[in-house]
């Protein structure tokens, strides 16, 4: 018995390659992965099939590190 609901855009030999092109480029984006491989399918249904191949989400920073610089350059006394 099949399951019932939408085939995955993603499986077998489509599923492979979205999985070999995320092994080549760890830091590549969903929309990239869309352009890579051709499907013509929403980020949603690259996000779904990746969670399936067991890969999680990677935050990304949205800008540089702050520099952590001294507030203070001076000695510091202890008394009087």
């Amino acid at each position: 018995m099949t399951k019932p609901g939408r085939k995955p855009i993603f499986f077998g030999r489509s599923a492979e390659q979205l999985e070999q092109l995320v092994q080549q480029q760890p830091d590549v984006t969903l929309a990239e992965l869309r352009d890579r491989t051709g499907v013509n399918c929403s980020l949603a249904a690259i996000c779904k099939t990746l969670k399936r191949l067991g890969y999680r989400h990677k935050k990304r920073r949205s800008g540089p590190l702050s520099k952590i610089d001294r507030t203070f350059s001076g000695s510091v006394n202890s008394g009087g």
